[in-house]
């Protein structure tokens, strides 16, 4: 029964793993505009699609809401260049099909693992399990978290492809500057951007459920 409950418990630890990585995700950057205005004065995005920042953001909002399923159509009219146009192509729009199921599936995840936690977790000799695990085992993931860090530092590019090779079963991700203003919008070193801040919170976050886990821990083992 023990050794069950080691396991589960270290399903829980990944499930803890995901709903913090997610939920990171959907705060650092699905709802924050602020992040996707900075990025574009920074990316000079304006002036490169030739896009008022007023155009900009209304295309950010209609991409959020589409992407966390507020809005079931993608499409808008801006004006490019002068004159007005549907801002995404065919292309981008088939693309983003599959990023908001991405995102949607995510969401779910999250919210199935954080119900399986909390069923978990009532029971107080699963709780001491489970601060044992995440004591021990949260160093492994911030090990395999700082590999990965290195991977992306040293080549973001190859980095950032394998991710797309891996995530997605279909090459509709690969646009053309050219062609799909997406691509200009969001370049890759706003995804780099999203890297870092996303890092960061999950560090920080692994940090603090680390420390409120030892501090459970050690006073379990006094008892």
């Amino acid at each position: 029964m023990k050794f069950i409950r080691n396991i589960v418990s270290a399903g829980m630890m990944v499930s803890l793993v995901l709903v913090l990585v997610f939920t990171v995700i959907d705060v650092a950057v699905l709802q924050d505009r602020a992040f996707f205005a900075a990025q574009y004065e920074k990316n000079q995005v304006s002036q490169v699609v030739q896009v008022s920042s007023e155009d900009l953001m209304r295309i950010t909002d209609q991409l959020l809401g589409y992407m966390k399923g507020e809005k079931e159509e993608l499409q808008l009219d801006v004006t490019v260049r002068g004159s007005e146009r549907p801002f995404f192509s065919q292309r981008e729009l088939d693309h983003m099909v599959d990023v908001r199921q991405m995102v949607l599936g995510a969401m779910w995840v999250r919210r199935v693992a954080v119900v399986l936690l909390l069923a978990f977790l009532l029971f107080p000799k699963n709780r001491r399990t489970f601060c044992k695990t995440v004591v021990f085992g949260l160093p492994v993931f911030l090990l395999l978290l700082g590999v990965l860090a290195l991977v992306a530092s040293r080549d973001f590019t190859t980095f950032w492809w394998y991710f797309h090779v891996l995530f997605f079963s279909n090459e509709l991700w690969i646009l053309d500057p050219a062609v799909d203003l997406l691509v200009n919008i969001v370049p890759e070193p706003f995804f780099a951007a999203c890297a870092i801040r996303v890092g960061i919170g999950v560090v920080l976050g692994i940090f603090a459920l680390w420390g409120i886990c030892f501090w459970r821990y050690r006073i379990q083992k006094r008892v």
